[in-house]
């Protein structure tokens, strides 16, 4: 059985547009506002990681043209630094970015329900928004 390649470059950035807007935009942006005081400064915020983002992305690129291996950042860092450094970097992004991700998710999902629900003063839960 052969696995059909169906998912190409518009799959792909439909995606990474459906995260940055769902939880970049909708998620953070109120609370930069609330701490800038000002939505210039935050739109050139933006704007700025942005950038930054596009320039890593075009270094991996750069990267992956000089080194076609399987592996990504491992390879990479190995080639570069050497196995140790490559191995602990694993490591790193294993409990620092992908756990911690899911942390920082799980804590701007526990928010939601206290906005939409108020506890009863009998200790029953009732709605607080007629939408919902």
């Amino acid at each position: 059985m052969e696995l059909k390649r169906r998912l190409g470059l518009f799959t792909a950035v439909c995606v990474i547009v459906g995260d940055m807007i769902g939880t970049g935009i909708f998620g953070t942006t109120g609370f930069a506002l609330a701490d800038m005081g000002s939505a210039a400064l935050v739109l050139g915020l933006w704007v700025l990681g942005g950038i930054v983002a596009i320039s890593g992305a075009l270094s991996y690129a750069e990267l992956s043209s000089i080194w076609p291996e399987v592996g990504g950042e491992y390879v990479y860092l190995k080639n570069i630094f050497g196995r140790l450094p490559a191995f602990m970097t694993g490591w790193v992004s294993l409990f620092v970015g992908f756990f911690g991700g899911s942390c920082c998710l799980g804590t701007g999902l526990d928010r939601i329900p206290g906005r939409v629900f108020e506890e009863h003063p009998r200790g029953r839960i009732r709605r607080r928004h007629p939408l919902f």
